[in-house]
């Protein structure tokens, strides 16, 4: 999310909202987290991150550029930066790598009136764009709302589908929405209870459990929270666990290691002090 978004969100936010507790948890799970590296300046709006070819890249919001970074395993070095110049950043927030295919989400949308949302399926290797699918909201009938349900930065590729999780401002619901790959017949599937508003998501293929970023701003920046979602065989999905998520950074960005490790990364919002990625441990998992 841009700077500037984040200040009138900000602005919104501490004239009533205070900082609610992530108090959600089931028995048997808990998450341990430590620093695993700073990234470079050029990481400085990670939005995204994925693993490819030994190395880790990383999504940038629209400011960058129709490029992704590339960053050496242990994220303290850039190695390079992949130029995709057949598609537009308008505001780029997910990534995923599925099959051959880097596929880019350029949903963000802060304010609810874009009409050009889109998902780009680019070839791995010849970075070449494949495929431009557009987005849009079955539910969305008005594009000039200020607190709105039709923001999005998190989105999973699962069986043959896309799933994306809603940025909601309005409600302390998120909507879940899913088309099958490569069409935009985007169809609204549930919603759950969070803390927050969702800023990335992984899949634990292990448990089939979702794992969404998610935070709110207030007085003391930004409170960020780790959701463990289940969906349950009538295809229903349910909060289990919410965990508060220190440090009080712009949590943007969320990839699985392997097993029960996470890594997430962060943004040099407007207060200055992210830019990080930092090792998460969901011990039973």
């Amino acid at each position: 999310m841009k700077s500037l978004h984040i200040v009138l969100l900000l602005a919104i936010t501490l004239l009533g909202s205070c900082f609610r507790i992530p108090a959600k948890i089931e028995p048997g799970k808990s998450i341990s987290v430590q620093r695993y590296a700073t990234m470079p300046k050029a990481a400085s709006e990670c939005s995204g991150i994925v693993q490819m070819n030994d190395e880790w890249i990383i999504l940038n919001d629209g400011s960058f550029g129709p490029r992704l970074l590339r960053l050496s395993k242990d994220g303290q070095d850039s190695l390079g930066i992949i130029e995709i110049p057949e598609v537009t950043n308008k505001d780029w927030e997910a990534i995923a790598i599925y099959e051959d295919e880097i596929i880019i989400g350029d949903v963000g949308n802060n304010l609810g009136n874009r009409k050009d949302l889109r998902i780009y399926h680019i070839d791995q290797k010849t970075r070449k764009l494949k495929h431009t699918v557009p987005i849009d909201y079955p539910d969305q009938v008005t594009f000039d709302v200020k607190k709105h349900d039709f923001d999005c930065e998190a989105m999973i590729i699962l069986d043959g589908q896309y799933y994306l999780f809603s940025k909601n401002r309005s409600k302390n619901k998120t909507k879940v929405y899913s088309a099958p790959l490569l069409t935009n017949n985007l169809v609204l599937i549930d919603s759950i209870s969070l803390e927050g508003m969702v800023t990335d998501a992984a899949y634990h293929a292990e448990s089939k459990t979702f794992v969404l970023t998610c935070y709110e701003v207030g007085l003391g920046g930004f409170k960020n929270s780790l959701a463990l979602v289940e969906r349950n065989a009538e295809g229903k999905f349910r909060t289990t666990n919410i965990f508060n998520l220190k440090p009080a950074e712009q949590i943007e960005a969320i990839v699985q290691i392997e097993g029960n490790q996470f890594l997430v990364g962060s943004e040099s919002g407007f207060l200055g002090n992210g830019r990080h990625l930092y090792l998460v441990t969901i011990e039973g998992l």
